[in-house]
């Protein structure tokens, strides 16, 4: 989790504005991929789940706030890439979900067939 963007603690409406990269050349980074989200824990894709949703915000307020002053929003792609990585994100905990519903499918076949062998 080391890659994510540590921001300042802020409250109320400035946790949903981009005060940092105003005005600024913003180099943005990529999307996440599947292949690096499938070697994080459960507890971290939740948690980056959350980044990625503030994040979405983040840009969304920004890009309202350059639509009401008529000005151009800073690095519009980064939404494209945030909604990349929440669409990966997504698709990767529901692989691992089918891959455990598949699991306990198994495993309840096994105990009924252990348990008709007993009786």
């Amino acid at each position: 989790m080391a890659a994510l963007r540590r921001s300042l603690v802020r409250r109320g409406v400035e946790e949903f504005l981009d005060i940092a990269h105003q005005g600024a050349d913003t180099i943005t980074g990529r999307a996440w991929t599947a292949k690096e989200l499938r070697k994080k824990s459960f507890d971290d894709l939740h948690k980056l789940w959350f980044v990625l949703y503030k994040e979405k915000n983040v840009i969304l307020t920004e890009q309202a706030r350059a639509r009401t002053l008529s000005r151009e929003m800073t690095a519009p792609e980064r939404l494209h890439k945030v909604k990349l990585s929440m669409a990966r994100l997504r698709h990767v905990v529901d692989d691992r979900r089918k891959v455990l519903q598949a699991a306990r499918g198994e495993q309840a076949l096994l105990e009924s067939i252990a348990e008709k062998e007993q009786q």
